[in-house]
């Protein structure tokens, strides 16, 4: 029954992920690449500074998940402590996604740290995800009643379905106000999975439903600041877009709803933007909401532990080193596989001409050939170098200490793409300083990979395939693998990912023949 509610899940993962992409290639059919960097290159400052300031508002809303939380189990902690925490682990797990799996383990860590025994750290984390999905369904189920937006043209719905997503927001907003009325006909404590669950107060119930709600609109608003002004567009209706993007997203255990939060954008917002412009308004979301946070997480974290190992952090707090080490591997983890991300993205998008220009005049022509390929090899490999450090493996983290110079060196000689070659020496620094907290024995071979792990890897792919046409699909010959030449990017992208599927195959082979050799020789060890 187990294995076959995983293959389930997988399925549907897959599917949502695949429907997403296969969108997606349409309208990668239709515009161009140049014009959505376009549109991201001109932002105007103000809607970035708007944006970034709703990011701190929905993160610090956050925080108050947690001490709610805390205060509910009866574990009261200063809230420098809780922040820390539900910090970490927010930004851990949008990045990741599966919040579930990757927030749980920083808080499981920090937490039983300071004080709290595992009981009180899984009620923490349910009351947590309860506030989490009571805040999506509220707020979602509001904004598919009262502002629901124009749908395409082309999408002809009968009456009959848009009665069915009428009643769908009203049982969902009926959801919440259950909720909020829990308290006064049920006293008995709720269980899930053998976690117990008092029945918080109105009082308590009232303070998630606000504070989740609270932070789904100032999310949804880092989205709206980002796009451009448009008669007929206004923020409820966006709000409504991204509770049905993020909804999916959550269904699908994509890390962050990566490809099926931008298809369901993208065709939604069709009837009043051009599809370049919800494009690169996007990526402008996802890079301030998910990966500058995330960044500043890892610096943090770099620092912080960095002044611990000078002993000046630890005469000024004792404790410091024990939650430094407890976190560090599941915020390397996440470095490490957004590192491979980042610089299998640079590898199939086009290079910046005036960067290739410049590369043309010192590095010769099959240098410039190997370099590329190299980085991808590296990408491919910090990639599954994240799942061992996520374990804590020994072997995980050598190999990432060899790969990140590595990839930082190939990320400048390819295209002077300094900006990946800046985050990857930042989480270097930090792997460097954290080498203490990986000290279990294991081979990346033998790791287990959960379904998120699986999905998440899928996705990076399917992303990159996206992006090559995307880049490249009026280019595309099939001679392409065989030109070389400084001008033809297309090219060396497509050799790019034709080595990224036979380094997948060839490690998902290995992989497979090692597990079976392992498996075969305990079974002949075993006695008659």
């Amino acid at each position: 029954m187990n294995r076959l509610k995983y293959l389930l899940g997988m399925v549907i993962s897959l599917g949502l992920l695949a429907a997403a992409v296969g969108f997606l290639y349409k309208v990668a059919n239709r515009y161009r690449y140049a014009d959505i960097v376009s549109h991201i290159q001109s932002l105007p400052l103000s809607q970035v500074f708007l944006a970034i300031l709703l990011t701190v508002c929905s993160y610090g809303l956050l925080t108050v998940y947690d001490k709610l939380a805390v205060n509910y189990v009866g574990h009261p902690l200063p809230y420098r402590r809780v922040g820390l925490a539900s910090f970490i682990g927010y930004t851990f797990s949008n990045n990741l996604g599966f919040a579930l799996l990757t927030g749980t383990s920083v808080r499981y860590r920090l937490y039983t740290l300071w004080g709290m025994n595992p009981a009180q750290i899984a009620q923490v984390v349910l009351f947590c995800s309860v506030t989490f999905f009571l805040g999506l369904f509220f707020v979602g189920g509001l904004a598919l009643v009262f502002a629901m937006p124009p749908l395409p043209p082309d999408l002809a719905l009968p009456d009959w379905v848009r009665q069915i997503l009428d009643w769908v927001g009203l049982i969902a907003v009926a959801t919440g106000i259950a909720y909020l009325a829990l308290p006064f006909f049920w006293k008995k404590p709720l269980s899930f999975k053998g976690i117990s669950l008092p029945v918080p107060t109105f009082r308590l119930s009232f303070a998630q439903l606000l504070v989740a709600g609270l932070d789904w609109v100032a999310a949804s608003a880092v989205f709206y600041a980002l796009l451009p002004p448009v008669d007929g567009l206004s923020y409820w209706n966006v709000l409504t877009i991204f509770m049905a993007g993020n909804i999916l997203g959550v269904m699908a255990h994509v890390p962050g709803g990566i490809g099926v939060f931008e298809s369901v954008a993208t065709f939604l917002l069709a009837p009043f933007l051009a599809p370049p412009q919800i494009l690169g308004s996007l990526i402008a979301y996802r890079a301030v909401y998910y990966i500058l946070p995330f960044v500043l997480a890892l610096t943090a974290f770099a620092g912080y532990e960095l002044l611990q190992k000078l002993h000046w952090l630890r005469r000024v707090n004792p404790d410091s080193d024990h939650w430094a080490h407890s976190t560090m591997p599941a915020i390397l983890s996440a470095a490490s596989f957004a590192s491979g991300v980042l610089l299998l993205i640079s590898c199939v998008t086009p290079t910046v001409p005036w960067r290739l220009d410049w590369l043309e005049g010192v590095l010769p022509l099959p240098g410039l050939e190997a370099v590329h390929l190299g980085a991808t090899a590296v990408a491919f490999g910090l990639v599954i170098c994240a799942r061992g450090l996520m374990r804590h493996q020994r072997r995980a983290w050598a190999w990432a200490w060899r790969l990140l110079p590595a990839g930082i060196f190939l990320a400048l000689a390819k295209g002077l793409d300094y900006e990946e070659a800046l985050f990857m020496t930042l989480a270097f620094a930090a792997l460097w300083v954290a080498k203490d907290d990986f000290q279990r024995r294991g081979s990346l071979l033998t790791v287990p990979y959960s379904r998120a792990w699986l999905v998440a890897i899928a996705a990076t792919a399917l992303a990159s395939a996206w992006l090559w046409v995307l880049a490249y699909r009026k280019v595309w010959d099939p001679e392409l693998i065989y030109r070389f030449a400084y001008d033809t990017d297309s090219a060396r992208a497509l050799r790019s990912a034709a080595l990224l599927v036979v380094l997948s195959l060839v490690f998902s082979a290995y992989r497979f023949w090692f597990r079976w050799r392992r498996r075969r020789g305990s079974m002949q060890a075993r006695p008659a």
